[in-house]
């Protein structure tokens, strides 16, 4: 699917497509990147990636940054914190995102589950997942120990894990955007689950509307009034996302 992207983005700019990338640089120059997943400022650097105009992803400084664990305030002030981390971020946008904590270590995790559970079953989603792939839900504090034993330390410690309040009989909208050249498009839609090999349900895609211009052209529209909120929170998000962690920059 990537080299097809890429592909059909090399026409859409003029440009060759090279096929996957050669350390060694047996390559045209300059070269526009569309990478399988987002990149650290560091390899950005040694890419001569320098803003959104050279690839088709993203750009953060730290691991953490490219994933859901931002969304969250920590537990509390004796938490685990990686470096880079942006307390001020999940203030700013409490008022989009349902309640959580994010974590960086088991023990955190098994703090926080237990004090959400107070509430009713919870979420707990690895920071790094896609499609909702390794998400499980806990009504219980066994439950929830048994989830935890099952993460990888490592993997929690650089990316991160998020526990929520649980939602059930849920719409999720995708609302996005993307940038190439000087071509802005932005969309909405409606995701779908499928069920996997292992018959699990999972993200099975979504159905996409997509305009020319920026969240202004899809909020010209005539919109349910919940899909108008989704795409005016998911613009909020993205605002406060820009301002609050320096370096990031994205095209999509």
């Amino acid at each position: 699917t990537r080299k097809e992207i890429a592909r059909r983005l090399a026409v859409l700019m003029g440009c060759a497509y090279e096929g996957e990338y050669d350390s060694l640089g047996r390559h045209a120059t300059p070269l526009y990147f569309v990478p399988g997943n987002t990149l650290t400022s560091g390899i950005a650097s040694r890419l001569g990636i320098r803003n959104e105009r050279d690839l088709y992803g993203g750009v953060v400084r730290h691991p953490f940054e490219a994933t859901k664990a931002i969304t969250h305030p920590l537990l509390d002030g004796a938490s685990h914190v990686p470096a880079g981390w942006c307390a001020e971020f999940p203030r700013r946008v409490a008022g989009v995102v349902l309640d959580g904590v994010s974590v960086f270590a088991k023990e955190d995790a098994l703090l926080a589950g237990r004090k959400l559970l107070e509430l009713g079953p919870v979420r707990v989603k690895p920071a790094n997942g896609i499609g909702g792939r390794g998400q499980s839900v806990a009504n219980s504090a066994s439950d929830l120990a048994r989830v935890l034993d099952a993460m990888d330390e490592a993997e929690i410690a650089r990316f991160g894990a998020v526990i929520e309040q649980n939602l059930v009989g849920v719409t999720t909208y995708s609302i996005g955007q993307v940038r190439v050249l000087n071509l802005v498009c932005t969309y909405y839609g409606t995701q779908h689950l499928t069920t996997n090999n292992r018959g699990v349900e999972s993200y099975g895609g979504s159905d996409l509307i997509v305009l020319k211009g920026d969240f202004d052209a899809l909020l010209a529209l005539t919109l349910p009034e919940d899909l108008r909120l989704g795409i005016t929170q998911a613009r909020a998000y993205d605002d406060v996302a820009t301002r609050c962690f320096d370096g990031l920059f994205a095209s999509r």
